[in-house]
């Protein structure tokens, strides 16, 4: 089961420059019931995300690596921001468009 969280742009500073982070974020849950609760908090969800990603390095966001590891923060990062715990969470984050420039 998924929720939209939507798309997003980043403006991230890099060596005097503004570098951008576009992303769009799909969440993954295994109860259907749960699921449609993270739908109501999306927006705290988007906020939550914007600080997040706003703290994020351009350099490693720009490599698939660093792809991946934000992915698995965000997941993290989901989850505190909703207050989840081991059994109602969020199981997986997906990044269904991803673009830095």
């Amino acid at each position: 089961f998924y929720a939209e969280v939507g798309e997003m742009l980043i403006a991230l500073p890099h060596k005097g420059l503004t570098r951008h982070l576009q992303l769009t974020v799909q969440l993954v849950g295994h109860d259907e019931a749960y699921m449609k609760t993270v739908e109501n908090d999306v927006p705290a969800i988007r906020n939550g995300l914007l600080v997040f990603f706003n703290q994020q390095d351009f350099e490693s966001v720009a490599t698939f690596a660093g792809r991946e590891v934000l992915r698995r923060d965000t997941l993290q990062r989901v989850n505190e921001i909703i207050g989840a715990n081991m059994e109602d969470r969020v199981a997986d984050v997906y990044f269904t468009a991803y673009i830095t420039q």
